[in-house]
């Protein structure tokens, strides 16, 4: 649940409504975003936290690397979501529509206002809350902007359970591989989801 959530938080960043920073993500192939995650739960003392880097393609396609402390890698593809554990040596592949990625490419267009998916609670000069209209298990998203950069942005899910990620770097087509290709091992145990 907190994987596909950080994604989906991960995704709507790119559509805050402030007018610049829309515009400087608006026209990219790639964008990658290097992150440190802290996910706090009401019932354990300490944080967890985790580091990784996230890609999202222009036409929906997304991967989302956990680096530390655990290695994980989430993959749509727009035919099939891959959940993959290195450590484990398993796969999870699930044939879905991605209902994130239909959602992101709205919000990254222009002509899709972000109130369209969330209302605005709060709006300060390097703040801004919202609420998903629409049932996406969480309660609320803070958006925090240091200018023009975001720097963090903070989720609740209906649980109570807080994400608190901290953008370390944005960078706008990257200079490496296809981020989107997954070549996983043959000694890998793949579970096929109908």
């Amino acid at each position: 649940m907190a994987v596909f959530l950080v994604v989906l938080i991960l995704q709507i960043v790119f559509a805050i409504p402030l007018a610049d920073l829309k515009e400087s993500l608006s026209n990219f192939q790639i964008l990658k975003v290097e992150f440190i995650q802290e996910d706090i739960y009401p019932w354990y003392p300490e944080p967890e936290v985790s580091k990784g880097v996230f890609y999202l393609s222009s036409d929906g396609r997304y991967r989302l690397d956990y680096l530390e402390p655990d290695r994980t890698v989430i993959l749509y593809n727009l035919k099939e979501r891959i959940l993959y554990s290195p450590e484990e040596k398993t796969a999870l592949i699930s044939p879905e529509e991605d209902k994130t990625s239909r959602i992101l490419l709205s919000l990254l267009s222009r002509g899709e206002p972000l109130e369209k998916h969330f209302r605005i609670i709060d709006q300060k000069a390097s703040n801004l809350v919202l609420e998903p209209k629409e049932d996406m298990g969480i309660k609320y998203v803070k958006l925090s902007l240091q200018g023009k950069i975001l720097k963090v942005v903070e989720f609740e899910d209906s649980e109570g359970n807080r994400t608190i990620l901290r953008i370390i770097s944005i960078t706008k087509d990257p200079k490496e591989g296809d981020p989107f290709s997954l070549d996983l091992p043959k000694d890998v145990k793949i579970k096929k989801v109908p």
